[in-house]
């Protein structure tokens, strides 16, 4: 009991927000690989994922590090600076499924530095238990994400959804329509609201 409630008061920490977040691993968020846009990490040189798995890499993560507070991840342990770099240049989106349904209150997208920070996103959400042609995405508003902060040092930034009655989301898709330059890299998404 002891050490679960140690955990709990880790994690509480590591977050610094105050809020229970859905999307992180350790809450039983995981990333909807089928559909998130491609990484680079997908064709890297057998080296280059060699040395990832030790560490090593200074790019090139799984998308699962968007998930991460310095907690393991299959063996690995990710934390603030590292980033799943999308494919190719502009934006993508990134699928989260959440352990359970949420009703969504507010999301949030964290990037440290300038470069390669995400600028515009939509987020929509999905009630199913599996995303299909026929799922029909709940638009949750369209944000801007202001680069640096608007004092220079604001990397998290919470945004919060449309407010009208909507059902609890299995998933939640972060649709990125570019990046201050080049592949975007996302540090970390939160998903904030109540079961």
């Amino acid at each position: 009991m002891k050490s679960l409630v140690l955990d709990k008061v880790s994690q509480y920490a590591a977050d610094d927000l105050g809020k229970v977040d859905f999307a992180r691993v350790t809450a039983g968020g995981t990333v909807a690989v089928d559909h998130t846009s491609v990484g680079v990490n997908s064709d890297l040189p057998l080296l280059k994922r060699l040395l990832q798995r030790f560490e090593v890499a200074v790019y090139g993560h799984p998308p699962e590090v968007a998930l991460s507070v310095g907690k393991p991840v299959d063996g690995n342990v990710w934390g603030a600076g590292q980033c799943y770099q999308f494919k190719g240049a502009g934006g993508g989106d990134f699928t989260v499924k959440m352990k359970d349904p949420v009703f969504v209150s507010s999301v949030s997208v964290e990037h440290y530095g300038a470069r390669n920070a995400p600028e515009r996103f939509t987020v929509w959400g999905y009630k199913d238990k599996r995303i299909t042609p026929k799922s029909k995405p709940v638009n949750l508003g369209s944000f801007k994400y202001e680069s640096g902060g608007a004092g220079g040092d604001e990397f998290i930034q919470e945004f919060k959804v449309k407010s009208h009655k909507q059902p609890a989301f299995r998933f939640v898709k972060y649709e990125f329509t570019g990046s201050t330059g080049g592949a975007l890299c996302l540090h970390r998404v939160r998903i904030f609201g109540k079961t």
